[in-house]
């Protein structure tokens, strides 16, 4: 196995000073004392909520405070088209890139709404009662 670790040097050191690429990670290692964070380990599925925006809706879900929904699916919502979305380090919207912290499960990226819904100027407003959550364009 290779990994890329900051924090490092080329010793392997956990007080280093460079983010170094190391190979044969296990050598000299216990195995069984080696663990891999998978963020989505930490988010179990928790309760569904919908955002709405106009007459339309996506569904999403609350975990921990959060309300997460898919970005492909909110840019759908909000722009009715996901024709300028792309995927360089992490989402870019008609060219510019949105400052969001994704986390990919099941091979969809997942963010949390108030995060996605300052990248396109809209207030987000929770009505806990219904499970929802409206967008509404920012007022200047």
């Amino acid at each position: 196995m290779i990994s890329i670790e900051g924090n490092s040097n080329n010793n392997g050191s956990r007080n280093g000073f460079m983010v170094a690429k190391r190979e044969n990670v296990f050598a000299g290692r216990n195995r069984d004392n080696v663990f891999f964070i998978n963020p989505w380990g930490l988010i179990v599925e928790g309760t569904d909520w919908k955002i709405v925006y106009g007459d339309k809706h996506i569904n999403a879900f609350l975990q921990n405070g959060r309300t997460f929904a898919p970005v492909r699916e909110f840019v759908r919502l909000v722009a009715g088209s996901d024709d300028t979305l792309a995927w360089e380090d992490g989402p870019v919207y008609n060219g510019k890139p949105l400052a969001l912290q994704c986390v990919v499960r099941d091979g969809v990226a997942y963010a949390a709404v108030r995060d996605i819904a300052r990248s396109f100027n809209l207030d987000c407003i929770a009505n806990s009662d219904q499970k929802k959550v409206y967008l509404k364009v920012k007022s200047t």
